[in-house]
């Protein structure tokens, strides 16, 4: 039994709702009178409209009656001036009077006939009347039929979205109706658009083969099954073709580069047979993610109390498909409108996509090309590249030359919002980030100026550069706070008040190169930035400034997340007396992990091989025995010998420098063997190695050795 109220399933003859708490009965005597009201105001309607129906008769009658009463007056003032002409003729002769008794005989019969027509028309009247009453009556009962069949007509459809929850729980219920599949997930998707959703479960089966299962309502409220398989993961979304001027459901499948491909699944022809769609995100089409029904984790083999709590979750996150297209999605969609119609540098390619990108030791180095084909937006691409740039051949052993050593990313981001399509490309590592902003308009395919962005936004300039100064600054202060707590009395052996002063005074000069775009919620930023205490060297920070949002401010981070690291922020004073070398490890420092485990000899065993001494000669030799900065000593200690991924031998010395009273590392240095060449490792290696692989880093070679 289905609960009137919550549309809750119930036991039979139950008195209340175990979901609602709502009284059964009550509720449906609740229902039945309101339909019953519904009755009795179109029962009271089709009745008034009788009454002024009979009203407008009983005039007509009344208006009769007045002219057969007019007519009998006329009929006895006749008579009467009869009379008297009778009586003033009474001498005339008896032919005389005979033949006006003849010609008065029209006369006396007219008066016995008019009430026989009159009554006639009564009858008529009347009649008329009741053929009106018998017309209203069946109207009113056509009227109350009509009102039924709609409410059971809008309960047939209700119940079927009522019912939809129950069939898909039986389907859930019913192994024998599932696919044996790995990673299953289930989700609710109105696939069709008729507001009643599809229920989808997604799952790998035998390693290589991506499904999802379509249970959907048909007419007869049975369930029919949709197969959707692929070679690649999937989901189900609804996206914007441009092609096509609609939204339509799609099978999209992401790539290596976070690209899509689009599968149609021929919903329409009832086909389901996943086609590939070309399409390009951004470009020609929008993935429609917000305010979107999420996947939740499904076990064929649960408990039927577990899949219902999990379908219950799923229902919960449902969302309509025309819920999904919000006003953010209507501006996404006009943007592809106009970027459609754009003239393109690459038509297989986005608007915006990576000129060139290269994976070098697990870091990422990629630089964007603005895909439109103007004179403006060349410039642009010439900026990016000059700014950004390297070469396709760029590899492991010459990066540090294009990109310098210490950078550990490349990358950009970018947004379109209504007709401007804003870019940032970003440089970091090393708890160094730096990074530009560049804006155009879609229309005009021109370069939007700062100064004409902060005007669209209703913006001045000059409250722009005060507050996001004031906003970049304090965020400067609170970091130098935390650094001048960690350094301790070792602080002004490496800075002063000068030194802070200089880093906050170019703050300002950093926000006036106004370097602003629009973040993807369509809210206008800037870029600033400071200078902090990174250790030997100070660091620069780039801050992002929502000017939309009260001048929030907030570090730009890496792509997917990886944000800068303040190593300096955890490090811990110890007030120990420093050796002519160092020979502890700062606990904040990472530590390095060998590939494999080797012999238990504490030198290479290469033929030919240097001695641990002449090694270390050669490590101060590369990397100096005090810092050119700031003429701190700089000590070498030895923590064995590991090999490279090619199995050449290397000596290995963790690196620190005097800073006050304590060591503070550095690096590590692998000297090779042979004392020709040497590597670098980026954490410090705590334990005695012998021999085990390490994954090195390319150094250079040794002069003069």
């Amino acid at each position: 039994m289905i609960c009137p109220k919550c549309n809750g399933e119930i036991a039979d003859n139950a008195k209340f709702c175990t979901k609602c708490g709502a009284n059964i009965e009550e509720v449906t005597k609740e229902l039945e009178a309101k339909r019953e009201e519904k009755v009795r105001k179109v029962e009271e309607q089709a009745l008034k409209e009788v009454e002024e129906a009979s009203k407008v008769e009983e005039q007509k009658v009344k208006e009769a009656e007045e002219v057969r009463e007019a007519e009998k007056q006329a009929t006895k003032e006749t008579e009467e001036v009869s009379k008297g002409e009778e009586e003033l003729k009474s001498e005339e002769t008896q032919p005389i009077a005979e033949e006006r008794s003849n010609d008065e005989e029209p006369t006396q019969k007219s008066p016995n006939k008019q009430p026989k027509k009159a009554k006639k028309g009564k009858k008529k009247i009347i009649l008329v009347i009741a053929i009106i009453i018998v017309l209203l009556a069946g109207v009113g009962v056509g009227v109350w039929y009509y009102i039924s069949a709609n409410n059971d007509s809008e309960t047939a459809t209700e119940q079927k979205k009522l019912e939809w929850g129950d069939v898909y729980l039986e389907v859930l219920n019913d192994n024998s109706k599932l696919d044996d599949m790995d990673n299953q997930k289930i989700q609710l998707c109105d696939i069709d658009k008729d507001k009643i959703p599809e229920l989808i479960i997604y799952g790998i089966k035998n390693a290589k083969e991506y499904i999802a299962n379509i249970y959907k309502l048909n007419e007869k409220n049975e369930v029919d099954t949709i197969k959707v398989s692929l070679d690649n993961e999937f989901d189900l979304k609804l996206v914007y073709d441009a092609n096509k001027d609609d939204y339509v459901w799609y099978a999209v499948e992401k790539k290596s580069d976070n690209s899509s491909k689009y599968y149609d699944l021929k919903l329409d022809s009832k086909e389901y047979k996943p086609e590939e769609v070309g399409l390009t995100k951004n470009t020609d089409c929008v993935e429609i993610d917000e305010n979107y029904s999420k996947k939740v984790d499904f076990n064929k083999n649960a408990s039927k109390k577990d899949k219902e709590k999990v379908f219950e979750e799923a229902k919960k996150d449902y969302v309509e498909t025309d819920d999904m297209i919000t006003d953010e999605v209507k501006e996404k969609v006009e943007a592809v409108k106009i970027l459609k119609n754009i003239k393109k540098l690459d038509n297989s390619k986005e608007i915006v996509y990576s000129a060139v990108s290269k994976t070098i030791s697990g870091n990422t180095y990629e630089y964007p090309c603005i895909n439109i084909d103007s004179a403006d937006v060349a410039t642009i691409n010439a900026e990016i590249k000059k700014r950004f740039g390297f070469s396709a051949n760029m590899n492991a052993s010459n990066y540090y030359d294009q990109v310098g050593y210490e950078t550990e990313e490349i990358s950009y981001s970018y947004t379109i919002n209504k007709s401007v399509l804003s870019v940032l490309v970003w440089s970091g590592g090393n708890e160094t980030i730096t990074a530009n902003t560049y804006n155009v308009d879609l229309q005009t395919l021109s370069k939007i100026s700062s100064e004409d962005l902060i005007k669209q936004y209703n913006a001045s300039k000059d409250e722009v550069i005060t507050k996001a100064t004031e906003a970049v600054k304090k965020e400067c202060d609170t970091l130098v706070a935390k650094e001048k707590t960690a350094l301790g009395s070792n602080w002004s052996a490496l800075y002063d008040d000068k030194t802070v002063t200089e880093w906050q005074n170019a703050i300002k000069k950093s926000i006036e190169k106004l370097n602003v775009y629009i973040n993807d919620k369509n809210e206008l930023c800037i870029l600033g930035e400071f200078e902090h205490a990174g250790g030997q060297w100070s660091c620069t920070q780039t801050v992002i400034v929502n000017i939309t949002n009260g001048y929030k401010a907030s570090e730009l981070t890496f792509k997917g997340g990886k944000a800068i690291k303040h190593y300096i922020e955890n490090y811990k004073e110890e007030n120990t007396t420093p050796s002519t070398s160092p020979s502890s490890t700062p606990s904040s420092v990472p530590s390095s992990t060998p590939a494999t485990s080797a012999s238990t000899s504490e030198e290479p065993t290469e033929k030919g091989a240097i001695g641990k001494d002449q090694a270390q000669k050669l490590a101060e030799k590369v990397w100096g025995s005090t810092s050119d900065e700031t003429g701190n000593q700089i000590g070498y200690t030895y923590t064995g010998w590991g090999k490279d991924s090619t199995g050449k031998q290397y000596y290995i010395f963790n690196a620190r420098w005097l800073v006050g009273d304590h060591w503070s590392y550095i690096g590590t240095i692998c000297i090779a063997a042979d004392g020709k060449t040497y590597k670098q490792l980026d954490t410090v290696v705590n334990d005695t190695a012998k021999g085990e692989t390490f994954n090195m880093l390319d150094g250079g070679n040794i002069k003069n050795n």
